[in-house]
């Protein structure tokens, strides 16, 4: 992916309305992403991030702290190789920020649009926040290469009272890693004004403290130090549910995934079955309610330790499972995370698995576009969920470990000509009543 955009939020639904539709207005030429992370709200700010179709961490927090640690959040989930950084009361008023602030960003820099104080109802500018005439190394509204913000910790979570973390991020920035902080007035951004809080300028003071008790030290980096960038799939996956990620950890309801996968008439009490990937694990309640005998099979420990009371069974490796046991296995949104060379894997290892009359139910993710097989295989694609495959490609790999598919059910049509199918997958030369 490209970009992502990057906001932590608490309790300016308003305000975050706007911006998000300055940014979903705009006509962006690749692929891109919007995380918002919700550092505890009690608005209506769910709300509006669902109506604006982007991807939303709700954290449980009762009271007001530096929005470091939700903009990490963030960051860590992030997938694009360029992250906009911005605060959540920021308007795109450059018709196409999103495309200039990726296009020209260069190595060794960070990139700053030119942001005003902006008063909505009379559509006002007022003070230059930052901008070639106010050279101040702040993250209104700004770009920079992931790989930069990894290596410096992102945001100091050490700030948790209000101000300074952003004084101190640019000095791990420009100090730090020596980069070059470039403003640019070819992309303008408008700062929603709003009321300063109650004593603010006695409330920053602690902060103020400790960056200045940091820039002494001359340890230019945040407190947990640099994080992975090549943080492999598993490790990722587990950070997904230790933060329940509901963009990647599926909620879908059990009846749905029956439905779509077709094996409705085989959720039943005498049936011994395999969840493969159990997201926030609602199926798999459900599918257990029914009195299917059923195991879990995840990457995560935390994942399955979310499900335990509800399975017979927990393995973390395909490769753990036991020899002709299952009447049923079934995936549903994790094939698309998988590279070829961990699908074959698991394929292998699941018709080892099965019964003879057994059936593998498997969703895959299908496209009526071309795409670069290079880049549908990537580590980026594997978490973000992007790998497609055809329906000959993955009867080549079914084939290839000695399954054959059976059955072909129904396709879905989504948006930006993705196509979700169903197969369902036996032994060669099995006989199966499915």
């Amino acid at each position: 992916m490209r970009c992502s955009i990057v906001l932590a939020t608490r309790n300016k639904a308003e305000y975050l309305k706007r911006t998000l539709r300055s940014i979903k207005r705009q006509d962006v030429p690749f692929e891109y992403e919007v995380i918002v992370v919700d550092d505890g709200s009690t608005d209506q700010t769910r709300e509006v991030c669902k109506r604006a179709g982007v991807r939303y961490i709700k954290l449980e927090n009762a009271i007001y702290r530096n929005p470091a640690a939700a903009r990490n959040v963030g960051y860590r989930v992030a997938t694009g190789k360029i992250i906009i950084a911005q605060s959540d009361e920021v308007i795109h008023h450059t018709p196409n920020t999103i495309e200039l602030l990726c296009s020209r960003l260069k190595q060794g820099e960070f990139l700053l649009a030119t942001v005003y104080n902006y008063i909505v109802k009379t559509q006002q500018r007022k003070a230059m926040y930052t901008g070639k005439r106010n050279k101040r190394p702040f993250f209104f509204l700004g770009s920079l290469w992931r790989k930069d913000l990894y290596a410096v910790g992102g945001n100091d979570e050490e700030f948790t009272k209000p101000g300074y973390d952003d004084d101190w991020f640019a000095d791990c920035l420009i100090r730090g890693l020596g980069l070059r902080p470039r403003f640019t007035d070819a992309v303008v951004g408008h700062h929603q004004d709003h009321p300063r809080p109650q004593g603010l300028s006695h409330k920053v003071l602690p902060s103020k403290r400790l960056w200045e008790q940091k820039r002494k030290a001359g340890v230019f980096v945040a407190t947990g130090g640099p994080w992975k960038l090549n943080e492999t799939v598993a490790e990722w996956w587990e950070r997904c549910h230790s933060i329940d990620y509901k963009r990647y950890l599926t909620g879908s309801l059990a009846e749905q995934v029956w439905e779509f996968l077709s094996i409705r008439h085989l959720i039943r009490k005498d049936v011994v079955a395999l969840e493969v990937g159990v997201g926030l694990g609602y199926c798999t309640k459900t599918t257990a309610e029914q009195g299917v005998r059923l195991s879990a099979l995840d990457i995560s420990k935390i994942g399955l330790k979310r499900v335990e009371e509800w399975v017979v069974a927990c393995y973390q490796q395909p490769d753990s499972l036991p020899n002709n046991t299952f009447d049923l296995v079934f995936s549903h949104l994790v094939s698309q995370h998988m590279s070829d060379e961990a699908l074959i894997a698991q394929l292998r290892e699941v018709l080892r698995a099965l019964k003879p009359s057994g059936v593998f139910a498997m969703q895959f993710a299908d496209t009526e576009k071309d795409f670069s097989e290079e880049e549908n295989q990537s580590k980026a694609n594997q978490k973000s969920g992007g790998i497609r495959r055809s329906l000959q490609r993955v009867r080549e790999l079914v084939e290839a470990v000695g399954g054959r598919i059976a059955r072909e059910c129904d396709a879905r049509l989504l948006k930006h000509g993705v196509v979700w199918r169903a197969v369902h997958i036996v032994q060669d030369g099995a006989r199966t009543t499915i």
